[in-house]
């Protein structure tokens, strides 16, 4: 089975009906509940672009997508309120989920066959879908508008019989998805924890976490100046941040000068990735990887150094020195690539080590177990997390696959800007579901 046939299958498990079905037999009208037009909505009029957009349940890590197949549901009916009604009191009515499209979901309102069909894009984990009785037990007015009553006065038989047989929503929808959300980011908020340096990342320092929004989380340097004094935001993936003995248990550097008297335990083995104990680590074996600092590009790296626990110490090769770094790396890590990686995927390796990489030895990472296989393919369309600017959240297009790896082009920014684009995981903690930053609630900072 080719890769685009595995990929149709499983965003089908999200939607059953085609696209011409959602559409016809009349044009849609496209309204949202609140009467405002959000992120992605200008994108979702066009139902050509639905098929570019990947199901929640393909981000692995994204919030509630241990959950998505449970919940989100082909053809489960709902009360919501009506943008149809011009009313100062809110009208609410029953309709459709008929089509997923990340987190949004569209509803199809129900007017008994009554034209023109009217739609309405809205967030699926959120307090505006409700399960069906949730109008009565809340002294809620359900009315299909006066267009719809008209034509059918007797519409209240009528949505009996339409409902009959019909599956709703849990009524601990958004329960649901908070449960599922909240244990998502493991550190333990009460205790300081050890953070990479923003200035040397070999090394770390003590911070705490001051914000937990969704998967993400906010760390405050112990520090009072420097690039750091604000903090930094980092995804529940990330393996920038450790919980306290983590660095004594590697071997790493770690900043104590503002410990204040926090005591340090080495962490056991179970707090680390496991990976093959057969492996070599040894200093000046050669790889390739993303690098630390410019994502956009894959440069070749030399370990200058071998840590405990699987990590080592890596040096790029830029062409030129002022770029070149040092960057702290697991074995398993999916940043970093066999020599040769980028040779066979297509992809320019910048490379200015002495001698050649090729006379080496190398990093045997092709020891490691394959990864799983994942869906994405060139010209979907998702929301991330620019790495360089931990707090910018914005719409990309992929734009070349290799491997596991991911290259995205945040849309509307020039291609011609090698740092408009990046190189991610697909597995990572910075790429999401269409519709994340509304979900979670922070600032969509582009125009789709």
């Amino acid at each position: 089975m080719g890769r685009r046939k595995l990929a149709q299958n499983f965003r089908g498990r999200s939607n059953t009906k085609s696209l011409s079905e959602v559409a016809n037999p009349s044009p849609p009208t496209f309204v949202r509940p609140s009467g405002r037009t959000l992120t992605w909505d200008n994108y979702l009029k066009s139902l050509h672009n639905l098929p570019k957009i990947p199901p929640v349940n393909m981000f692995k890590h994204a919030p509630g997508a241990a959950i998505w197949d449970a919940v989100a549901i082909p053809n489960i009916v709902i009360e919501l309120r009506n943008p149809f009604t011009q009313c100062q009191t809110d009208i609410y009515w029953v309709g459709t989920v008929v089509y997923f499209a990340g987190y949004f979901a569209l509803v199809k309102f129900e007017r008994f066959g009554t034209e023109p069909n009217q739609l309405s894009w809205i967030s699926f984990y959120s307090n505006v879908p409700h399960p069906i009785g949730w109008c009565k037990q809340n002294g809620k007015i359900l009315h299909p508008g006066k267009a719809t009553a008209k034509a059918h006065p007797d519409y209240n038989e009528k949505l009996k019989i339409f409902l009959d047989g019909k599956q709703t929503i849990s009524p601990y929808h958004v329960e649901l998805f908070t449960n599922d959300i909240s244990s998502m980011v493991s550190l333990n908020p009460t205790l300081p924890v050890e953070v990479e340096d923003i200035s040397d990342p070999t090394s770390n320092k003590l911070g705490r976490i001051s914000v937990i929004s969704g998967d993400r989380f906010h760390v405050h340097y112990l520090t009072t100046s420097g690039d750091d004094a604000e903090g930094v935001w980092f995804s529940n993936k990330c393996e920038a941040v450790h919980p306290l003995g983590w660095s004594e248990s590697v071997g790493n550097y770690l900043d104590i000068t503002h410990s204040c008297g926090i005591k340090f335990e080495k962490l056991s083995t179970d707090n680390f990735p496991n990976f093959p104990p057969e492996m070599i680590i040894t200093a000046g074996m050669c790889l390739e990887t993303r690098h630390p600092s410019f994502p956009h590009r894959i440069v070749g790296a030399v370990i200058v150094k071998v840590l405990q626990m699987g990590y080592f110490i890596g040096k790029t090769c830029d062409k030129l020195p002022d770029t070149r770094m040092e960057f702290r790396c697991h074995v398993t890590s999916p940043f970093i690539y066999p020599v040769g990686w980028g040779l066979k995927w297509g992809i320019d390796v910048e490379n200015h080590m002495a001698g050649s990489m090729w006379d080496r030895e190398y990093l045997q990472l092709e020891r490691l177990p394959q990864r799983p296989p994942h869906y994405f393919e060139v010209g979907m369309v998702l929301e991330a997390m620019d790495i360089t600017q931990a707090s910018f959240c914005g719409p990309v297009t992929i734009i070349k696959v290799a491997e596991h790896m991911l290259f995205i082009h945040f849309n509307h920014w020039s291609r011609q800007v090698h740092s408009n684009s990046m190189w991610v995981d697909a597995e990572c903690g910075d790429i999401y579901p269409i519709g994340y930053s509304e979900l979670i609630g922070i600032e969509f900072q582009g125009h789709v």
